[in-house]
C-alpha cells in the first residue's frame, strides 16, 4: 500500500512531463486559433444578443492569426464563455419594445493547445443597453457597444499581452478601444500583463495610429479621478515610476509631432505633476502654440502644478483677453488652481 501512495505522484508527474501541462504554449508558434464564443443571457431568453464574435475575429486576424471554422484543424481553440445580466427591463407601448440596461457580462476567455496547459484569464463586460424593438412582426437589436469593447479587451490582452494591445491600437475603430482601455485601467492595472509598460513600448511602434492611441489611453489613465476618494489611480503611481518617462513626454511635445501626440504629451506631464523645474517651461512655451487644442492641454497641465507654476500668471492672465471662449474659461480655471 505504502509503495502505491509512493507511485501516483510520480506516475502524475511522468505523465505531466509528456504531455506538457504544466507548461504554457509559445503564444508566437500559433499560426491559426479556432474561436468559440458562447453567450448565456438567462434573463433574457436568449434574444440579447451582443456582436463579440465578429469583433473577435477581426482582433484576431489582424494579430496575424488564421482564425478557423468549428471542425477545421487549428494550432489552437480560443474560448470565450460569457454570462450576462441584466439589471433592469423595461417595456413601452404604444409600439412593442424592450429596453434592457445594465447588462454586466462576466466570464472566462481560454486559450487551449495540445499537449500544454490551458491559459484561463477572467472577464468582465460592463454596462451596456440593448433596444429589442418589434416592429410589425420584424425584430430589431440597437446595442450600445461598451461590453462589447470590454471582453474584447480583457480576453485578447489578457491572454496575449503586446501583440494583441498593438493590434487594438492599431485598429480603425481604436479609439473605442482605448476607453475600454480606460476602464481597465480604472478598476483594475494588469500589472501581471504590464498593460503601462506595454503602452510605453507602443510609442515607439512605427504606425502612427498605434503611436497616438497608446498615448490617448496614457492620457485617459494619467487623467482618472475619484468622486468618493475610494480607490486610488494605480495607472498614474505607475507611470510616475516609469524612468525616462517625462523625457519621453517631452521628446513627444515637441514641433514636428502630429498634433495629437503633442497634446497628449501635454495633457500627461501636467497629470505627472513631475520635474517641475523642467517641465513648466516646456508647458509655458506650449500654452503659447497656435493649437488651440495643444494649449489648453499646457494650460491644464499647469494647473496640477500649483504655486510651482506661478510664474506663468502673467502669461494666463493675458489669455483671460483671448477672442476664443475656451480659452479664457481654461485660463481662468488654470489661474484659480495655481492660485488656490
Amino acid at each position: 500500500m505504502k509503495s502505491g501512495r509512493r507511485f501516483l505522484p510520480i506516475a502524475g508527474l511522468l505523465a505531466c512531463g509528456l504531455t506538457g501541462c504544466g507548461k504554457p504554449p509559445d503564444l508566437a508558434a500559433i499560426r491559426s486559433v479556432r474561436l468559440v464564443v458562447e453567450q448565456n443571457h438567462p434573463k433574457v431568453g436568449g434574444v440579447f444578443r451582443l456582436p463579440i464574435e465578429p469583433m473577435l475575429r477581426k482582433a484576431l486576424t489582424s494579430m496575424g492569426l488564421d482564425v478557423r471554422e468549428p471542425g477545421q484543424p487549428s494550432d489552437a481553440v480560443f474560448t470565450v464563455a460569457l454570462t450576462f445580466d441584466v439589471f433592469e427591463v423595461h417595456f413601452s407601448s404604444p409600439i412593442p419594445k424592450t429596453l434592457y440596461s445594465g447588462s454586466e457580462a462576466k466570464g472566462e476567455a481560454k486559450l487551449e493547445v495540445e499537449g500544454f496547459r490551458p491559459i484561463r484569464e477572467r472577464l468582465y463586460g460592463r454596462q451596456a443597453t440593448s433596444v429589442v424593438a418589434d416592429y410589425y412582426g420584424i425584430t430589431s437589436d440597437i446595442v450600445y457597444r461598451e461590453t462589447v469593447e470590454d471582453v474584447v479587451v480583457d480576453a485578447l490582452v489578457n491572454v496575449w499581452g503586446e501583440p494583441a494591445l498593438t493590434a487594438l491600437l492599431a485598429d480603425e475603430m481604436s479609439a473605442m478601444f482605448d476607453q475600454s482601455l480606460w476602464r481597465m485601467f480604472r478598476e483594475r492595472v494588469l500589472s501581471e500583463k504590464e498593460v503601462v509598460p506595454m503602452l510605453f513600448s507602443a510609442l515607439n511602434n512605427p504606425n502612427v495610429l498605434v503611436r497616438t492611441n497608446a498615448l490617448r489611453a496614457l492620457s485617459y489613465a494619467s487623467g482618472i479621478t475619484s468622486m468618493n476618494g475610494n480607490w486610488e489611480n494605480k495607472a498614474l503611481a505607475l507611470m510616475r515610476r516609469k524612468e525616462g518617462l517625462v523625457d519621453t513626454m517631452i521628446e513627444l511635445t515637441k514641433t514636428g509631432n502630429p498634433p495629437d501626440i503633442r497634446k497628449g504629451a501635454a495633457y500627461v506631464l501636467g497629470n505627472l505633476a513631475l520635474d517641475p523645474d523642467r517641465v513648466v517651461p516646456v508647458l509655458i512655451s506650449l500654452s503659447a502654440d497656435e493649437n488651440e487644442d495643444l494649449r489648453v492641454s499646457a494650460m491644464d497641465g499647469l494647473s496640477h502644478f500649483g504655486s510651482k507654476s506661478a510664474q506663468v500668471i502673467p502669461a494666463l492672465e493675458t489669455m483671460l483677453g483671448d477672442r476664443s471662449d475656451r480659452i479664457r474659461r481654461v485660463a481662468q480655471m488654470a489661474l484659480d488652481k495655481i492660485r488656490h
